[in-house]
């Protein structure tokens, strides 16, 4: 199964998967892991590692949510640099930019991390696009 346009989101490790809301980003400026949930029948989207999306408040934009897929050879991006406010793979150490439409900033990763746009319905926080680009590695891990 996909991310799908009016998905809700729920906090990766959540052991009662709560819609992800409004609340939880105003708490802080740090990424929330997260996976997508079915609008239609409330299935969490666990079974690819693909559909793990960071969702971040943005000094732009209000939401917005990245892959957590690395665009070098397909790593989980996992870690947050939070004064340049860059999300890293530390596989290779690419770097991108979450306030410049994912730019690769560090790294071999040869695309911007690709992003979709979150939207809120009754405060919780659905999707409200599709992905900006193909999500996966695009060189092999000797790269």
């Amino acid at each position: 199964m996909t991310i799908e346009i009016g998905d809700y989101l729920v906090r990766v490790g959540d052991p009662q998967e709560q819609h992800l809301r409004t609340a939880d980003f105003l708490q802080s400026d740090i990424p929330i892991l997260c996976w997508p949930v079915s609008s239609k029948d409330g299935h969490v989207r666990k079974e690819l590692a693909y559909n793990r999306i960071w969702a971040i408040r943005r000094t732009k934009l209000p939401f917005l949510a990245y892959s957590a897929i690395c665009q070098h050879a397909a790593c989980l991006v996992s870690d947050w640099d939070q004064r340049q406010r860059r999300l890293i793979c530390p596989c290779h150490g690419s770097a991108y930019d979450v306030d410049h439409a994912g730019e690769v900033v560090a790294g071999p990763a040869p695309y911007p991390l690709p992003h979709l746009l979150l939207a809120v319905k009754e405060d919780k926080i659905t999707v409200a696009s599709t992905f900006s680009g193909h999500i996966g590695g695009h060189t092999s891990r000797a790269d």
